[in-house]
């Protein structure tokens, strides 16, 4: 049986490494920090490298510096960034949270996004069938109510041979 986890730590048995988002300040630009944190968490050897918004404040450029070095690393990446390009150029597996549940994808933000989108299509297909067919089943309901409220019931001492002949005719033909 499948548990969410609402509560807990997570201890990876992996070096771990953060580059943090960065600001440019009067002594280095944006670009200039990310390359001295990356070359210094390069340096390091993580297995896993956490990167919040790393394209952020940086020239295109530099972006394409960072994109080359990042596909030379060794370990795994979890990139945390708005920059759609960039996540296509990198990725390969999409972690989409929405409401305390995980999704994983295959692919890059694009495949993301596809699959994402026929994933919602199939849910909407879904509900308008379920709509569909509870539409359909209360019609019916309606129909057995009216039907039962019309039907009268004929009282044995009131139930004539007609009724009988005009059942064996029906029969018969």
């Amino acid at each position: 049986m499948n548990q969410l986890a609402t509560k807990g730590t997570i201890q990876p048995e992996a070096d771990v490494l953060l580059v943090p988002q960065l600001k440019p300040t009067a002594a280095l630009s944006g670009g200039e920090q990310v390359r001295q944190y990356l070359n210094d968490a390069f340096s390091k050897r993580p297995d896993i490298l956490l990167l919040d918004e790393p394209t952020a404040n940086l020239d295109v450029s530099t972006i394409k510096w960072l994109e080359k070095r990042l596909k030379r690393f060794r370990g795994a990446l979890v990139i945390i960034s708005h920059d759609r390009d960039f996540l296509d150029d990198l990725c390969t597996t999409v972690w989409a949270l929405s409401e305390a549940v995980v999704t994983v994808y295959s692919g890059n933000y694009s495949a993301y996004l596809s699959q994402r989108e026929a994933e919602k299509g199939r849910q909407q297909a879904q509900y308008d069938q379920y709509v569909t067919e509870k539409k359909r089943l209360k019609k019916t309901i309606e129909k057995q109510k009216q039907r039962a409220e019309h039907a009268t019931v004929v009282p044995k001492n009131k139930r004539g041979t007609s009724e009988i002949h005009a059942a064996s005719r029906t029969l018969k033909k």
